[in-house]
């Protein structure tokens, strides 16, 4: 793993705009949610978690290193270089309570530097977005059930 210092913390979904420098796009929170949601994840763990299915995911980080890391601390030129040669991994973080194959809630984290995306499960990373998640999950459930009993003749 690297040093804490050389991981930045970026939430994406709570930015109000983000610039894929790629393909020339801006995205609203609520377009980024979709342009996400279009990516490949692969999978790093899949865990239980108070009856809910915690699927731990990364996907490739669209943000350049450049706007995360200050050049004048960094070598930026050098990780760069070691992301393109596989050493490092670049990625958005993604962590979703699902029940019965179904989303009910998920929580993002972008901008993560590691030599092993698989150490986000070992240094609370992964741990602090599934803290995040749960809540939003059981009031999800809750949300449901009411919905569902509306729906359901007594």
């Amino acid at each position: 793993m690297l040093a804490p210092a050389l991981i930045p913390a970026l939430s994406v979904i709570g930015q109000c705009r983000v610039v894929d420098r790629v393909f020339g796009s801006c995205y609203t929170t609520r377009t980024l949610k979709e342009h996400v949601m279009q990516q490949h994840w692969t999978r790093i763990a899949r865990l239980e978690r108070e009856g809910f299915d915690i699927r731990v995911e990364k996907t490739w980080e669209d943000t350049p290193v450049e706007d995360l890391f200050d050049g004048s601390e960094y070598d930026l030129h050098e990780i760069n270089r070691k992301i393109d040669r596989g050493t490092y991994e670049w990625f958005l973080l993604r962590v979703r309570a699902c029940v019965g194959g179904h989303t009910l809630a998920e929580e993002y984290l972008g901008g993560l530097l590691y030599e092993d995306a698989s150490e986000v499960l070992k240094d609370g990373v992964a741990e602090d977005l599934i803290a995040e998640c749960l809540p939003r999950a059981r009031e999800e459930c809750i949300n449901l059930r009411e919905k569902l009993n509306a729906l359901i003749p007594q």
